[in-house]
């Protein structure tokens, strides 16, 4: 019983580290930072501050954001992850 356990725990342990490490290496991060840096919120959509539709999604699309810079090659991999994920 104990070793099952101990099994469980490393299971468990194991799959949320390889869920952090993954998080913290996609490819939307930088923009994610670049947004976040200017006010943009996840839920701000309705006031035009969405992280999301507002910063991220126009910025992998190549478009401009006022007050937003990043590197256009974070641009180009964010926006081969999010065609991937639709």
């Amino acid at each position: 019983m104990k070793n099952i356990f101990l099994m469980m725990v490393f299971l468990i342990t194991s799959s949320l580290s390889s869920f952090v490490l993954a998080d913290a290496a996609h490819p939307c991060k930088p923009l994610e930072a670049a947004c976040k840096a200017d006010g943009f919120y996840q839920g701000g959509s309705s006031s035009g501050k969405g992280l999301f539709k507002n910063c991220i999604e126009p910025l992998a699309d190549g478009k401009p954001v006022a007050g937003v810079q990043v590197e256009a090659a974070d641009a180009a991999a964010c926006k081969i992850k999010i065609d991937k994920m639709r």
